[in-house]
């Protein structure tokens, strides 16, 4: 199947098609990929079943992953070091309290922020694998 774009927004965001992220990927793909992150600058590519090792093998087409830094969190994924886990439920799916350190942490990133820019090799993005949004 070929790769598809389709604009989500005139301001921002297009839906990648033809793609399987579990899939070796080609390089004119990946280009085409890359080309459409930067004029649309978020893409989503919708349903997706991937596991961790294939998100993170996807992501290496646009970079080494950085792997998460703060050990002192519970948020690094026990299978996987460069997936960094957002939620807000634990691994039993109960909602976990403002006061654990996880949740304190995503606060304080709820308004707009960029990753890791304060670092000397600032990350490129983020490719987020939204499981229940």
């Amino acid at each position: 199947m070929a790769i598809t774009i389709t604009p989500r927004h005139p301001a921002l965001g297009a839906a990648i098609g033809g793609v399987d992220m579990r899939r070796p990927v080609d390089a004119e793909t990946v280009r085409r990929i890359h080309d459409a992150w930067m004029k649309h600058l978020v893409l989503v590519f919708p349903d997706q079943p991937v596991s961790d090792a294939e998100h993170v093998a996807f992501t290496r087409y646009f970079g080494e992953p950085e792997v998460f830094h703060q050990t002192s969190l519970s948020l690094r994924s026990d299978r996987v070091k460069e997936i960094f886990l957002v939620s807000n439920v634990d691994e039993r799916n109960r909602l976990l309290p403002p006061s654990e350190p996880g949740q304190k942490q995503l606060s304080s990133s709820r308004q707009w922020h960029t990753d890791s820019s304060y670092r000397p090799m600032p990350s490129i993005g983020s490719l987020l694998h939204g499981i229940e949004i």
